[in-house]
């Protein structure tokens, strides 16, 4: 008596990392950023873009409590300045920038590192008196 298989069966299986539900940032690095402390409010200082299956992506901050706001278009963030930034007081902020895909449930959605340093300005121009 000779033992065969009844039937075979060949399938593939695509098993997604909770943490990035099908989408993926497109610099795996951290993201260095640097802004001139006079520019005005809603100045675009940086652009990530996600890569994968979905092109519906709603991104945030966090923590919210920084200087700056995400805007998404299609599967692009854009990082703008929120306040007034003053390199006096503060010349670098870290946060998260978290992409959610709108299309697909996501418990663990991807996120990257972002820090802007924020370039001082001389707020006091020097005075020149030409000599007599």
């Amino acid at each position: 008596m000779s033992t065969q298989p009844l039937a075979v069966a060949i399938f593939s299986i695509n098993i997604l990392r909770d943490s990035d539900c099908g989408i993926r940032f497109s610099n795996d690095a951290p993201y260095l950023a640097h802004v001139s402390e006079d520019v005005s409010i809603g100045h675009l200082v940086l652009t990530l873009v996600v890569n994968g299956s979905s092109n519906d992506v709603t991104f945030r901050l966090e923590p919210t409590s920084v200087p700056f706001y995400v805007d998404s278009v299609d599967s692009s963030a854009r990082v703008r300045v929120l306040n007034t930034l003053d390199a006096d007081s503060q010349d670098q902020y870290t946060f998260n920038v978290i992409a959610t895909p709108n299309d697909v449930s996501c418990d663990n959605p991807p996120q990257t590192s972002v820090t802007i340093l924020v370039d001082d300005v001389n707020e006091f121009s020097p005075l020149v008196t030409p000599s007599i």
